[in-house]
């Protein structure tokens, strides 16, 4: 088997001008600097998001911070139709080790991230989270 290179991206969020930006500042991620050039950005007013690796139900990149919901039709995970647990929306949060949705879906066991839709994030959306509880 043939082992696949781990895609290692981030995007960064400014708060003071509310809006996705890359930064000027250039660096390896390679580089063992780098953890002092991420914290200088932290400094700057960015916030770091890291590319989770994997891509919602359209293709589309999931990074922490977004905002995914649940899709109604199928679950690929059970290979079931899921409307019960559809429509749910979560917050795609680091925790200890790996990525994970937030608030913890009581049936996490029955949702794959194949069966999630990237619809915003918690800069540009977050009433997106306050709608659902």
């Amino acid at each position: 088997m043939k082992k696949q290179n781990r895609i290692i991206k981030f995007r960064f969020w400014d708060k003071r001008i509310k809006n996705f930006v890359i930064p000027k500042a250039g660096g390896d991620f390679a580089d063992i600097e780098c953890n002092e050039w991420f914290k200088e950005l932290q400094k700057d007013g960015l916030v770091i998001m890291q590319f989770t690796g994997l891509k919602d139900c359209h293709g589309k990149e999931i990074y922490e911070g977004d905002i995914v919901k649940s899709i109604e039709e199928y679950n690929s995970y059970t290979s079931m139709k899921s409307e019960i647990y559809g429509g749910q929306v979560y917050e795609v949060v680091w925790d200890k080790a790996g990525f994970e949705l937030s608030p913890s879906p009581i049936v996490n066991h029955l949702i794959s991230w194949n069966d999630v839709e990237v619809i915003g994030n918690i800069f540009e959306n977050p009433e997106l989270l306050k709608e659902e509880k």
